[in-house]
């Protein structure tokens, strides 16, 4: 008698796309349907959730809440506690409902749930780290319920050090799996992406310059929109592209993009500094850039638009900070800063626009390092073998 697939159960803090959720569909792209069975339980009703939906993934509701990006309350914290016991019981229903083999925790929002869960249902659990977890009742509180995980997969090293650092003996549960870099073709031409995306012409013979990602505070817009300003001071050629939005429902990360456009017009710098909503077809965005900033106000845990950027050959400005050191090399594959300022972003922004021949040569070395070390492929050997350790 055949077996029949293992249900898998997995938990995700938001139905938005981001890049943690993008590496989930990855997840669920590399299962072999005849062995694994995949559930998703999510919050809201985003892009994310719809996109599952069409592909036939059954979707349920998990109602962990939505929190501002910026420090939270205490009504805030009481809520979170709040949710994560209801979730926690939510979960157990499912697992004995639909017969799960293992909870796979996509997000630190919803690690504890799965963790609580887990020990009620007596299913394994697996966490996917995908952040540095920031020092504090966070950590501490993550790495007391870690205890109760079977297994800890980590996008970088630094990922994966702040709880080594508090618990050295998590290093056996402890898996790195470096995200994987998408296929993409990589011909979209500028002008075909400044059409689809109803854009008027970029100014001609300037160096693009982009940030990519959720319009937050961490994410470091401002910082590079300030950056822009010391180019453009300097009567360099060269534009600056905003690409992204807020999250749904977040009125901080909504607050911080006002911000960031009242800055613009006051400086008056509308003529070289562009916002670009987001777009699923990620790629279209990608083409309108010469060079691909990072900017974050902290450390990544790996950094998925640099991953993004590699893979098609795009000059690259990121900070030396996470696991971005882990995947590019300053003057071979990138050029890193000591931190994300402006006037450090600034300084590497005057070396790519006075040497066209440097953004060619790293972008070409940057994708044949992502078609080495980072390649689909290897994510799902490895993915599934994590996997298949879970359900035995």
């Amino acid at each position: 008698m055949p077996r029949l697939p293992a249900p898998i159960l997995f938990l995700d803090q938001s139905s938005d796309f981001g890049g943690g959720q993008r590496v989930l569909l990855d997840v669920l792209h590399s299962l072999r349907r005849e062995e694994f069975q995949p559930l998703v339980a999510l919050s809201g009703q985003g892009e994310f959730r719809k996109t599952l939906a069409a592909e036939g993934v059954r979707v349920f509701h998990l109602p962990i809440g939505n929190y501002a990006s910026r420090e939270k309350s205490r009504l805030d914290q009481v809520r979170f506690i709040f949710r994560t016991l209801l979730c926690s019981l939510l979960i157990v229903s499912d697992v004995f409902r639909h017969r799960v083999r293992l909870i796979y925790a996509n997000g630190p929002r919803v690690f504890l749930c799965a963790a609580v869960a887990g020990e009620l249902a007596g299913r394994p659990v697996l966490w996917h780290l995908h952040n540095v977890l920031p020092s504090g009742a966070e950590l501490r509180l993550v790495a007391f319920f870690s205890r109760w995980v079977r297994h800890l997969v980590a996008c970088s090293k630094a990922a994966a050090s702040p709880l080594l650092d508090r618990d050295a003996g998590l290093a056996a549960r402890i898996r790195i799996i470096h995200n994987p870099v998408r296929h993409w073709s990589g011909t979209t031409s500028r002008e075909a992406a400044l059409r689809d995306l109803k854009m008027l012409p970029l100014p001609a013979s300037v160096v693009v310059f982009g940030i990519i990602g959720r319009i937050t505070p961490f994410k470091g817009q401002r910082q590079f929109v300030e950056a822009g300003a010391i180019v453009l001071q300097q009567s360099h050629p060269a534009c600056f592209c905003v690409i992204g939005s807020p999250a749904t429902g977040d009125r901080g990360d909504r607050s911080y993009l006002e911000e960031i456009q009242t800055w613009v017009r006051t400086a008056r710098l509308e003529s070289s500094v562009f916002f670009v909503p987001h777009q699923r077809e990620v790629e279209q965005c990608y083409a309108l850039l010469d060079v691909v900033v990072l900017a974050s106000q902290g450390p990544e845990g790996l950094g998925l638009t640099a991953l993004e950027a590699m893979s098609l050959g795009k000059a690259i400005i990121a900070p030396a900070t996470g696991g971005i050191p882990e995947m590019l090399e300053d003057q071979k594959t990138a050029l890193l800063a000591s931190e994300a300022s402006p006037a450090a972003l600034a300084d590497r922004m005057f070396e790519l626009i006075r040497d066209p021949d440097k953004r060619r040569r790293l972008g070409e070395n940057a994708r044949r390092i992502a078609q080495e070390r980072f390649s689909a492929e290897r994510f799902e050997q490895e993915i599934l073998q994590v996997l298949r350790e879970g359900v035995s």
